[in-house]
């Protein structure tokens, strides 16, 4: 019988299952990071397809999540944070806020009364925090260029709107890094490192040069 387990040794195979018998044991590492994912996050990334490095093989990382309050509203953080297993907590320190095309284009275009306002106090809050990012599950030029007609403003209006807007917020909240992935699943990989990255760099002592790449 094929059985798959984890870095410590558990039997996993329930937990990721065995299809048929051209599969391979595989050992399911253990990431160092437990994603903290806000309540009122609607449609959370999973984790579940983050693979390892080249040193490790590739293998598959089994991502802890954790649904949490991050903050509300004038004191929000967005939807993402984490816990470093065992050292410590980034809350506060290092945090995303997730958008699909469709939510960032009626957040910055009004389409729900105070969403633009509301937006723009966590967007400050993230520009005081150590790391911050708001991750876009599309590319930057789709989100201008498939611009929704609204009210009374027409696509060409919109588009000029969300493009200014982009650029206006970049200038009035420069610490905030904004990733246009251009799909959800490239948007969920840019979280997970961004995290580990920050993981690495603030939490592994001791630092070395690289740090500084």
């Amino acid at each position: 019988m094929k059985i798959r387990i984890d870095s410590e040794g558990r039997d996993v195979t329930d937990l990721y299952g065995l299809h048929d018998e051209s599969d391979r044991i595989l050992e399911v590492m253990k990431s160092p990071i437990t994603i903290l994912i806000d309540t009122a996050e609607q449609h959370p990334f999973s984790f579940t397809s983050i693979k390892a490095d080249a040193k490790d093989d590739y293998q598959p990382l089994a991502v802890d999540t954790v649904r949490q309050c991050l903050g509300r509203h004038p004191d929000s953080l967005g939807d993402y944070s984490f816990h470093a297993n065992g050292i410590g907590s980034a809350v506060g320190r290092c945090h995303i806020e997730r958008k699909s095309i469709e939510d960032l284009q009626s957040t910055i275009l009004g389409f729900n009364d105070g969403h633009r306002q509301r937006f723009e106090q966590e967007l400050a809050n993230l520009d005081r925090i150590e790391s911050g990012m708001v991750v876009v599950e599309a590319n930057e030029i789709d989100v201008v260029a498939n611009a929704p007609e609204y009210g009374k403003k027409t696509k060409q209006q919109n588009a000029k709107i969300l493009f200014r807007s982009l650029i206006s917020f970049r200038q009035r909240f420069p610490r905030v890094q904004w990733c246009f992935a251009g799909s959800r699943s490239m948007a969920e990989l840019y979280a997970y490192w961004f995290f580990f990255r920050f993981y690495e760099k603030e939490f592994l002592k001791p630092k070395s040069i690289l740090d500084e790449v």
